[in-house]
């Protein structure tokens, strides 16, 4: 059984990451009514192969997902951060992410920062901030996910 809910989520996975920029690039859709109806129709093409028990187990799962990458991309100021981050490779300017329109609040942008820090994704070295290695992959991953749901 865990062999076949396995194969069920990776399987909607690549399906998902196949279908999703072609549906996002021509129609304007909400990100979680897509994510939804392209599980459900997956469901209902492989609910033969899988069976209901399956299906119904792997929507907590797919549930997860939804609300931590896909919802999460756009909304997250520490996703914003990260983007930030990638696009200033070496050093992070603070100045530059002070003035960025999409963070509101100072007090915000330090405390993310504050927590970056404490978490090692990044380093103050020299007076100024820098990505960690692990900071680099954090980024990174973020970056891909974020083209990838946009």
């Amino acid at each position: 059984m865990l062999k076949k809910y396995l194969q069920f989520n990776l399987l909607f996975f690549f399906f998902n990451l196949i279908i999703w920029n072609l549906i996002r690039s021509n129609f304007e859709v909400s990100r979680s009514v897509l994510f939804l109806v392209l599980f459900t129709i997956f469901s209902f093409i492989l609910i033969k192969k899988f069976g209901l028990y399956v299906i119904i187990t792997s929507l907590p799962l797919q549930i997860l997902y939804l609300i931590t990458v896909v919802l999460f991309i756009d909304r997250s100021i520490t996703v914003q951060l990260f983007m930030e981050y990638y696009n200033s490779p070496g050093e992070v300017n603070l100045e530059n992410i002070l003035k960025n329109n999409n963070f509101k609040s100072v007090n915000i942008v330090e405390k993310r920062i504050d927590e970056h820090l404490k978490s090692n994704i990044l380093i103050f070295q020299d007076n100024k901030l820098k990505l960690s290695n692990f900071g680099k992959i954090i980024s990174n991953t973020y970056y891909y996910l974020s083209q990838l749901y946009k």
